[in-house]
């Protein structure tokens, strides 16, 4: 389908394709996110995005939908609410179950003040992640255990509404660990070179880093892990891998705001 160009016809498009979302989801929804994600992404997949985030609830504060691509490959839509440390959390999971990421963009809404959840006030509103990941035939992202990666990372995100993000480090980590001693992808200790490229000039409000490295399991996951330790926020996300290099592109910032210096 082609893109809608005009933002205020997108939002009708969108609206029609989605009646049954609140018209208050699809309005903030196209207020907090920035127009790179408006060029993207299709008035069918924004309405995708937007049936799944009016479904985020105190009670189930993870969406996701997975749907399957060529053999051993699918298309994986995830949004939930937006927390410091997050993204970590998520990319390990995925590494956990054995899901290699191929390509993926993600958006997080604005943050500022007067954002409100079930639970209170918080800086950050949703995350919005679109993955296209491959997976091993002999660990299947069926729907099994689609629905305990969903429960395992709703458990992560109870844990960051709780302020607890070592408690949830320290989880997932465990749970890491234990599929790197029983994967059979080869998970290795050497150290391969990481180009990084920084750049404070072509955004006004973020730090855009470029990332060229060779593609290791759980590599994202080590990156995202080890910024967030370093109090670094990240706001936006492209990753691509192809033959064993990846290419990753993060907009980051320092947790309590500005950027990397």
């Amino acid at each position: 389908m082609p893109r809608i160009s005009n933002q205020q016809a997108l939002r009708q498009e969108v609206m029609r394709q989605c009646p049954e979302v609140a018209p208050a989801v699809i309005a903030e929804l196209f207020e907090q996110l920035d127009a790179e994600y408006f060029r993207l992404f299709s008035s069918a997949e924004i309405a995708a995005h937007a049936r799944l985030i009016a479904t985020v609830n105190e009670t189930q504060p993870v969406a996701l939908q997975v749907t399957p691509g060529d053999p051993l490959h699918a298309d994986m839509l995830l949004v939930t609410y937006d927390f410091f440390g997050e993204f970590s959390l998520i990319t390990g999971l995925m590494a956990a179950y054995g899901l290699n990421i191929r390509a993926g963009q993600v958006f997080s809404y604005q943050r500022g003040p007067g954002r409100t959840t079930p639970w209170g006030s918080t800086t950050g509103g949703y995350i919005v992640d679109a993955f296209t990941v491959a997976y091993a035939p002999e660990q299947p992202f069926d729907q099994a255990a689609q629905r305990r990666f969903v429960a395992q990372l709703s458990s992560l995100v109870d844990l960051l509404r709780q302020g607890k993000l070592p408690e949830a480090r320290a989880t997932l980590n465990y749970q890491l660990l234990e599929a790197i001693r029983t994967s059979l992808q080869g998970f290795s200790a050497h150290l391969f070179p990481v180009e990084i490229q920084l750049d404070n000039e072509t955004s006004p409000d973020w730090t855009i880093v470029d990332i060229h490295a060779d593609d290791t399991p759980a590599f994202l996951y080590s990156l995202s892990n080890a910024l967030a330790m370093r109090n670094m926020y990240i706001y936006r996300v492209t990753i691509t891998s192809t033959q064993g290099k990846v290419h990753d592109q993060l907009c980051l910032g320092c947790r309590h705001g500005g950027k990397i210096t």
